[in-house]
């Protein structure tokens, strides 16, 4: 054990000679019954003629004004009035479409195909042949026929193909 102290303070003395030739001392000293007399001088140090432990009442008025003050800081005023701004553009925008929407509830559909025969040059034949095209496909969905009519178009379909034809589908 002795043998490998020296050998640890030689290798000491070789990498760092200045700090191999420092006194061995213990870093700080704690005054005796420190921690037991630390609370007493802690409150010998306040002054508690100051503050008051009593609570002065405070108007509602007041409290209020304090709070108010809050809303008048930089941030606090942008931030708010850009929520009220927000919430104020949502409201007119969906405002203005729900009257668009319910006025076009409230015309008949004789009165739109009126304007549409009367303005046809107006629209745009593309939007036109979509919207037809729209229309027939959700009307094919809602095609009900009934089972004889169908067995009726079918015979009438065979009928009218020719034996090489059929032959081919089989």
């Amino acid at each position: 054990m002795k043998n490998i102290k020296k050998e640890i303070q030689e290798e000491l003395k070789n990498l760092a000679p200045s700090l191999s030739k420092m006194e061995k001392k213990e870093g700080f000293q704690i005054p005796e019954n420190y921690f037991n007399e630390l609370p007493d001088q802690i409150m010998s140090q306040l002054d508690f003629s100051k503050t008051s432990l009593k609570k002065e009442r405070v108007s509602w008025i007041e409290i209020l004004s304090e709070k108010i003050t809050v809303f008048f800081q930089p941030r606090i005023a942008i931030g708010f009035s850009m929520a009220m701004l927000m919430i104020c553009s949502i409201y007119f925008l969906t405002k203005n479409t729900t009257t668009t929407s319910s006025a076009f509830a409230e015309l008949s559909i004789a009165e739109m195909e009126n304007y549409i025969e009367e303005n046809i040059e107006d629209f745009d034949e593309e939007i036109l042949f979509e919207f037809v095209a729209e229309n027939e496909m959700n009307s094919l969905g809602k095609l009900e026929v009934e089972d004889e009519d169908l067995d009726e178009y079918m015979f009438e379909i065979i009928e009218d193909l020719e034996d090489e034809d059929l032959e081919d589908l089989l």
